[in-house]
């Protein structure tokens, strides 16, 4: 889920639509199929000039009208991407999140 503020030409027309593509995308793929992407810096100077903490929140206010639990936001955040790309899951340890390849 990326692009969208880029290619919008105002911060008004992201805030008009981009939460029903959104939520269009979040229930067609769901949550297994769906991770959240970022284009920034790109996004930041082009089309719509949003953060990637601001894409965080619209996609998250997306998953919530779409009826998503706590559950698939996790995954849409970073399960599904690192189940998809294979990358090591971080555990914690004390104060620290520490790579699970560090043992």
């Amino acid at each position: 889920l990326s692009g969208l503020a880029a290619e919008a030409s105002t911060a008004e027309s992201l805030d008009a639509h981009a939460e029903e593509f959104l939520v269009h995308a979040l229930n067609a793929f769901g949550p297994a199929r769906s991770m959240i992407g970022s284009d920034w810096p790109v996004s930041a100077l082009t089309g719509a000039a949003t953060t990637f903490a601001s894409w965080r929140e619209r996609v998250r206010a997306a998953a919530a009208t779409a009826g998503f639990t706590d559950d698939a936001v996790r995954s849409i955040e970073s399960e599904t991407a690192v189940r998809f790309y294979r990358l090591p899951v971080p555990r914690s340890v004390g104060s620290r999140a520490v790579n699970s390849s560090d043992d």
